[in-house]
Parts: structure tokens; sequence; C-alpha cells
């Protein structure tokens, strides 16, 4: 339709939720209506002096990955409805309540609970150094420091550390690819204004360019992946390196028949 037009409408709503750490409400588009104030209280971490496992002392890196925590009751420490941090104090069964009313929470109150790591049995994997430990450097430069909680043998503890890592290895390569994937697709983006101008731009739009950021995204991913692993895994490296070839090949053999099919002016 001729003098016609199209106009986009956004809207942001919020809502209110508990969260451990504060939310900055400066990055609001609305952030002279929804302002959340500087948390009366700030969450702390306490740990003890000295740590031991038997006759030695637990490092500095092995303490900090204890993770058993219990909730620990609020008991009779404080009493109900005295003031801490200019805020009325409620006592629950599992935490403290700092605000006017428990019932209805307004934006800054606090919810405060603690939990400690009680004594148990602890699995370590490091160097014994006198009566301490220390990160174990391994050959290929990394160091080993583990801890897990109760008792697990050292080969569960490594074949959990394995998965964990290639767990984590697989997701940074997936992230890897959901970003060349956008970067690809905002890059095309404009080439839907020049598709009537320049005739190679036409092919690709008429192949669809997120199908074209696709294409492309993926056999690089692969490449990238392959060039890590044919040194040390070519049994897998190899083949990645056929599969991206075969990616690209691809794409060009699609762009080729949609080249072909675009109609010549004589």
């Amino acid at each position: 339709m001729l003098g016609g037009g199209e106009e986009t409408v956004t809207t942001y709503s919020y809502e209110k939720v508990w969260s451990d750490r504060p939310i900055d409400s400066s990055r609001f588009h609305k952030k002279q209506e929804h302002a959340n104030p500087k948390p009366a209280l700030d969450g702390k971490i306490w740990s003890a002096d000295s740590v031991t496992l038997g006759a030695f002392t637990l490092s500095y890196g092995l303490v900090g990955q204890i993770d058993n925590y219990t909730e620990v009751p609020t008991g009779d420490a404080v009493e109900e409805r005295e003031e801490l941090a200019g805020k009325k104090l409620h006592k629950e069964a599992s935490h403290y309540y700092l605000g006017e009313s428990p019932a209805a929470p307004t934006i800054g109150d606090l919810r405060v609970s603690h939990e400690a790591a009680l004594p148990g049995a602890v699995s370590v994997i490091a160097k014994q150094t006198a009566n301490s430990f220390e990160p174990f450097v391994a050959k290929a430069g990394g160091t080993i420091e583990m801890l897990e909680t109760g008792t697990v043998s050292a080969d569960a503890m490594f074949t959990a550390a394995h998965q964990a890592n290639k767990f984590m290895t697989w997701l940074l390569r997936l992230v890897g690819f959901i970003l060349m994937f956008v970067g690809f697709s905002l890059l095309f983006r404009p080439l839907s204004v020049l598709a009537d101008v320049v005739p190679m731009i036409g092919s690709i739009v008429g192949v669809g360019t997120g199908f074209v950021s696709f294409l492309l995204s993926l056999p690089l991913s692969l490449l990238v992946i392959s060039v890590a692993w044919i040194f040390y895994r070519p049994l897998v490296g190899i083949p990645l390196v056929v599969l991206a070839v075969g990616g690209f090949a691809f794409l060009v053999s699609k762009l080729v028949a949609q080249r072909k099919k675009e109609p010549v002016i004589a």
C-alpha cells in the first residue's frame, strides 16, 4: 500500500522477585519509576581460621570447595519486632524478615537466613606439603586440587571432573556457534535492501540469510574445533575438517543453483 508504514510498540513490565544479590535498576527502561534501593545488609561468608582433615590443615582453595551447607534455625537470639538497619525485624522459623510485614513484601525488604558447613567426611586429591596441601602441578601445566564431600574414591573424583570439563567444553562450543550464527545474521540483515541491486547479494537473499548464516557458522565452528583436536585426537579432528569442507561445498552449490534460477535480461 502506497504511503503505508509500520509502527513498532514496545512495552515494559516489571515484577517483584527475591534475589540473593542487588538488582541494578539503573539499567531499567523506566528507572525513575522502578528504583531499587541499596540493600540494608550485604551477604557474607565466614570461614574458620583452621579447617582440618585428620592431622592435616586444608588449604584455602580446598576449603572454598566445601559446599555441604545446611540451614541454621533462627533460634531465640533476636526478639520479635526489634529494628535492624532501620527496618523492623521479624523472626520466622528459618529466617529473619526485615520489613514492615512479611505478608506484604515491598521493594527493599530482606529475608536473612544462615547456612553452615558442618563437620563431616571429605575426600581430597592434592599435593601433600608438610601438614597441609597445595595444588598438584601436572605435566601438561594444569593444576589439580579437588575436594568432594563424603568418602569418594580417586577414580570417581577424576571421572566426575572429566565429565564436568567435557560438559563445559561442549557448552562453550555451542555458545561459540550461537554467537557466530548471530553475528552472520546481523551481518546479512542489510542485504535485503541491496538484494535488487547486486546480483550476487540477490542470490544470497534468495537462499535465505538465516540459512546462509547457519551454513557458514556450522562449518566454521567445526573447523575451529577440529584445529584444536587434529593434533591430539586426529581420528576426531580429521572427520570434522571433512565435515567443515563439505558444509562450505554445500553452501557454494546452493548459491550456484540459486544463481542459475535467476532470470537473464536479454
